[in-house]
């Protein structure tokens, strides 16, 4: 629980493969904001890179019944073994 009085429901409910659920809710019902991820990452530029990104949708439900819906973009962190560590 934030100290504003959000709560937050996090679980790992699938090792193979590997899946997450969760909710975040406003103490005063504002929104609820809820998703489940899948982890999908690939080993790159001969294991200095890895591509990924959590396959599932996102929602944020508001108290007046608007939804909105998204989905996270592929990431692409750089520089595991050599050069500077950067995420794209």
């Amino acid at each position: 629980m934030w100290p504003d009085g959000t709560k937050i429901y996090i679980e790992h409910v699938s090792h193979h493969p590997p899946i997450s659920a969760f909710i975040v809710e406003h103490p005063d019902g504002i929104f609820r904001y809820e998703g489940r991820f899948e982890y999908k990452v690939k080993v790159c530029d001969l294991g200095n890179a890895i591509r990924g990104r959590q396959v599932g949708e996102n929602r944020v439900i508001f108290k007046d019944g608007s939804v909105i819906k998204f989905q996270y973009p592929t990431m692409k962190l750089t520089g595991l073994l050599y050069g500077q560590r950067t995420l794209d």
